[in-house]
């Protein structure tokens, strides 16, 4: 592969404009496809979260909205909505809709930054075309997630600024970006790991003080009644729908390797540890990778491996819904521009494994069955690969 030949295409003025008019186009079609959702009956997911607000507003259990979809996550996210529940609701979306393009977008240069230290590339000007390619190609996706109204966007952002402020070893900002991710949706606290692993250990508890902290900030409008709620909400929602999961049916999607294991192998599907161990499994071996990494690289090789952890927990959480796949988006996007300006990495490499992981993803979006959790699988050993010779412009840490 000529790979001079394409940074020359990708780095040319006119496919940078039309990357960037494209892109601004497909923005202008789903915001019409997310309000014409927005104004159906019974609304879309963010809809639900207003009335929760609003319910939390007013003293009430936010879990017990009239929605057809339900409220799921921790009350913070409730709490910090009750403006937008009180202003006209087409305001109110298009507010949601910017937050959750600019979340994106934002995690996107964020990691790029990151990157683009080890290719020693002018980001501004070099990256426009690669990075929209990467967002088309996860296009189902992003649409996903603004036609439904869901907060993985911003839940993203948080968690990509935690590893910027972790690189620049500011422990307050990154602390308080993992403590709001995770009070937001449950799933980004398995990046405690990360720190630990690093033995980032006042990050670590700094997060985890925060996080509790604004979970309880809805004590302001519920008083004494938040701990019977949170206590429902745990029964009810943590050990009710989340202990069901996925079974790894032929024509159900599923990222986890619990899934997996359970199409595999029918008979123990119903094997009350299986997921507990599959887990378990997950965590191990994202945490070797990245034992490994740390010590060849040091503290560049986080900002690879730190994807590894978003992947993780889609193989981890027990509900796989298309929208969480959210979290890939950073990974792709780093793969596809250093398939493009890496001169020290193979081009060949790396075009397999963008290509085996978007054909994966396709056939998972078609048939179901294994092909997302494999799609997940083929991002570990290209993570593994540029992780280990990872050289940024910080200096390497010890373990």
């Amino acid at each position: 592969m000529n790979r001079e030949l394409i940074k020359t295409i990708s780095d040319r003025r006119s496919l940078k404009v039309v990357a960037l008019l494209l892109l601004a186009l497909v923005l202008a079609v789903l915001l019409v496809q997310t309000f014409h959702k927005a104004y159906r009956e019974g609304g879309y997911d963010f809809t639900s979260y207003l009335l929760s607000a609003s319910a939390l507003a007013h003293g009430e259990n936010p879990y017990q909205s009239d929605t057809p979809f339900p409220y799921i996550y921790p009350m913070f996210l409730a709490l910090v909505l009750i403006p937008l529940s009180v202003i006209p609701y087409w305001l109110a979306n298009l507010i949601w809709y910017a937050v959750n393009v600019a979340s994106l977008l934002g995690s996107i240069v964020v990691v790029v930054r990151l990157s683009s230290n080890s290719l020693l590339t002018d980001w501004k000007g070099k990256f426009l075309t690669p990075v929209v390619l990467s967002l088309l190609l996860l296009l189902p996706v992003i649409q996903n997630n603004l036609l439904n109204g869901q907060a993985n966007f911003l839940v993203l952002f948080l968690c990509v600024l935690t590893l910027k402020y972790y690189r620049e070893s500011r422990v307050v900002p990154a602390s308080i970006c993992l403590a709001l991710a995770s009070a937001i949706k449950l799933v980004p606290l398995f990046l405690i790991l990360f720190l630990v692993l690093r033995r980032e250990f006042r990050m670590f508890g700094l997060a985890a003080i925060l996080f509790v902290i604004f979970c309880l900030l809805p004590v302001i409008t519920l008083g004494g009644d938040i701990l019977t709620i949170y206590g429902e909400y745990w029964h009810d929602f943590l050990f009710g729908k989340i202990s069901t999961g996925t079974v790894g049916k032929p024509d159900q999607i599923y990222f986890t390797l619990s899934g997996f294991v359970s199409q595999i192998v029918p008979s123990i599907s119903g094997w009350a540890w299986l997921k507990l161990i599959s887990a378990l499994v997950v965590a191990a071996t994202v945490s070797v990778i990245d034992l490994l990494a740390v010590r060849r690289s040091g503290k560049a090789s986080g900002v690879w491996t730190f994807h590894l952890y978003l992947v993780a927990i889609l193989m981890i959480t027990p509900l796989s819904e298309t929208h969480h796949l959210a979290f890939l988006i950073p990974l792709l996007v780093l793969l596809v521009v250093r398939l493009i300006y890496d001169n020290q990495s193979p081009a060949g490499f790396h075009v397999a494994t963008v290509a085996i992981f978007i054909l994966l993803f396709y056939l998972g979006r078609a048939l179901g069955g294994p092909f997302y959790f494999l799609a997940l699988t083929v991002l570990f050993p290209a993570v593994m690969r540029v992780a280990m010779v990872a050289q940024l412009s910080q200096p390497a840490e010890s373990v």
